[in-house]
């Protein structure tokens, strides 16, 4: 046991202090036997007081005693028992008058006594509600933990009544019967039942025992305990165990979709990838100008394609990660719809495909959308009818709108074709990304198979819904139904009036740039490109040399600056960041665009952060980056 001293509750010392007979408990630490609490008639009796009897101490337990009773000298005898409290051993000592008689009578009154205080204080010290009743059921005593779970001041408001009497069970029966049973001498053993405890039904697990005087059974007795939490938290236990499982399961189809998401990717990546390295080792040994040209236009095709491949990863990853962020603006729906006709009729004249545009009645030419996506969604659809129609047939898109309450239309968006159509098979998973059906690569052309995955997500990111139908050598419909907010020509004319007008494009050959890239096969493609512009360039390898080039070139000597953003030593966020903090006009106002192969939002809101004015993905589309070049070139020689 542990040598330390043991401090009983108060309400345990006022227990021992109020027993009627002389007793003394003692615990053995620090070398001796030290007094811990004693009763009152003890302390009356040794005549101690507290300072006195607190300092008393033994070298074994006090078995005898002598003391003043009355003037006369008294022998006391102590009848030692001891009890473990607490991980500690404490010794309970009871004295009597040193004589048989009085040792004989005293030793009966005190076993007496003491045993009704250790059966009280065991039954009012037990956490369990414990309660005894006669053979009628009716309860004759309860202890204190049942008074104190039914808010009950004493045992006298349920004394002689039954559980039926107070009301306590929704369905007593079970209850009653369980009763009967253990007058009848059986035993029962946690048995699980419900019971209004405080106005509220709480689960219970109850024990019963028959009480006997001799061969009769006289009542019964018997606890319970709520379990109401314990039930509680084992329900959260196996809910939480059922969502861990689902989580790991779900992780499982993750990973496994995830796993055969990057094999067909790898896949379709490898396939223009193979083109391109094949036609370029055969071009290596070719003369032939013609053919030559025709191996060229191949890489050429093949290079869109995994381009276009790499691009729709990218916007499945945005969707999934949550970063693509649909931002809808005042737009006229029928300006839209002319830019989509102009686009597609070009293609589909190429073609020789009829293209139709249906507009039905439109109650409300200014709506609330994001333009980009919309355009995105129908031409996916409209350059798939396309591509599966052959010549002589005809591509339809017919737009109508609903009036759903103030404020909102449900526009109508229908693609249909007389193409090559679809199996019903086929159908089932049109959705799937990589979903593709095996059709004439010669005729139909190579695709990545992603197009719909992704027009059906942006769908669902405008809260949008999609249908296909579609029968083999008939052809296919795609019907797309968005909730637009209503918008007016005031609120798009506050967004219009924001745009920067561009005066009209000259010449910009002969212009100077600065390209800070640190790749050698880059540095080459930007150059030639530049060069077939008839544009000068200079090569800075990273972002040092770039602000030590410019810094001493004269004010204006470079009209813009071309900036990778993954640089050695300091990127090009920083780079631009200390060339914008040049004591120098034209470092305010230099147009510096951003190149990089991470397209996505972030690096996007970044870069315009450090202080670039626009953004060029890689790899780097010889039409876009002269546009791009036209617009800043020929607006910064306009400042």
């Amino acid at each position: 046991m542990a040598e330390r001293r043991y401090y009983y509750t108060d309400s345990e010392r006022k227990l021992i202090e109020g027993l009627p007979f002389p007793v003394l408990v003692s615990q053995y630490y620090d070398g001796f036997y030290h007094i811990i609490a004693l009763s009152d008639a003890m302390k009356e009796l040794m005549h101690w007081s507290d300072e006195k009897w607190e300092n008393v101490i033994f070298m074994d337990i006090p078995r005898e005693l002598t003391t003043n009773v009355d003037r006369k000298r008294v022998e006391l005898e102590g009848h030692a028992f001891s009890m473990e409290r607490a991980d500690s051993l404490l010794w309970y000592v009871v004295f009597f008058e040193n004589s048989r008689f009085h040792r004989r009578l005293h030793l009966q009154n005190v076993r007496m006594n003491f045993r009704k205080y250790a059966m009280d204080r065991i039954l009012d010290t037990t956490q369990d509600c414990v309660f005894w009743k006669d053979a009628d059921r009716r309860f004759v005593g309860v202890n204190k933990a049942f008074l104190n779970a039914y808010g009950l001041d004493s045992a006298e408001a349920l004394i002689g009544k039954t559980d039926e009497d107070m009301g306590w069970h929704p369905d007593p029966e079970p209850f009653r019967r369980d009763e009967l049973e253990v007058l009848a001498g059986k035993s029962t053993h946690m048995v699980q039942g419900q019971c209004m405890i405080r106005g509220r039904l709480r689960d219970i697990v109850a024990s019963k025992s028959p009480l006997y005087d001799g061969d009769k059974i006289v009542g019964l007795v018997g606890s319970f305990m709520d379990v109401t939490d314990q039930i509680d938290r084992q329900k959260e236990n196996e809910k939480l165990l059922q969502e861990i499982e689902i989580a790991q399961l779900e992780a499982e189809q993750a990973k496994d979709a995830m796993s055969s998401f990057i094999m067909r990717a790898s896949h379709e990546m490898r396939t223009p990838l193979n083109a391109i390295l094949g036609f370029t080792q055969l071009a290596q040994g070719i003369h032939d100008p013609e053919i030559l040209s025709q191996y060229l236009e191949k890489i050429r095709i093949s290079g869109n394609v995994l381009t276009e491949l790499i691009n729709d990863i990218l916007d499945i990853r945005k969707i999934e990660d949550g970063s693509m962020q649909i931002y809808p603006k005042p737009m006229v729906m029928s300006d839209m719809l002319k830019v989509l006709d102009d686009m597609v009729g070009v293609l589909a004249g190429l073609k020789n495909i009829n293209f139709i545009t249906e507009i039905g009645e439109l109650k409300h030419e200014f709506v609330m959308c994001d333009k980009v996506r919309l355009q995105q969604i129908l031409m996916n659809l409209l350059n798939n009818s396309t591509k599966f129609t052959d010549a002589g047939g005809s591509v339809t898109l017919s737009v109508n709108e609903k009036e759903i309450r103030e404020g909102f239309s449900e526009y109508t968006f229908v693609v249909t074709d007389t193409g090559c159509g679809m199996s019903e098979k086929f159908l089932n998973r049109i959705f799937q990304p990589f979903a593709q059906e095996n059709r004439d690569a010669a005729k139909y052309g190579v695709g990545t198979g992603l197009g719909l995955n992704i027009t059906k997500r942006m769908v669902n990111l405008m809260h949008g819904t999609i249908e296909v139908s579609s029968e083999e050598g008939v052809g296919s419909s795609f019907t797309v139904r968005l909730p637009l907010t209503l918008s007016d020509i005031q609120e798009y004319h506050n967004i219009a009036d924001q745009n920067v007008d561009v005066p009209n494009m000259v010449s910009i050959a002969g212009k100077r740039l600065l390209v800070v890239e640190d790749n050698l096969i880059n540095q080459e493609v930007i150059r030639g490109m530049l060069e077939t512009e008839e544009l000068i360039c200079d090569i800075a390898d990273d972002g040092f040399a770039a602000l030590e080039m410019f810094s001493d070139s004269n004010p204006g000597y470079y009209q813009a600056v071309l900036m990778d953003i993954h640089l050695p030593g300091m990127d090009g966020y920083e780079t631009t960041r200390k060339l914008r903090d040049m004591h120098r006009e034209d470092a305010k106002t230099i147009p510096v665009l951003a190149m990089s192969a991470e397209v996505v939002d972030e690096v996007i809101r970044e870069s315009r952060a450090s202080g670039m004015n626009d953004y060029l993905p890689k790899p780097i589309d010889m039409k876009r980056l002269v546009q791009i070049l036209f617009t800043y070139l020929n607006y910064n020689q306009g400042q």
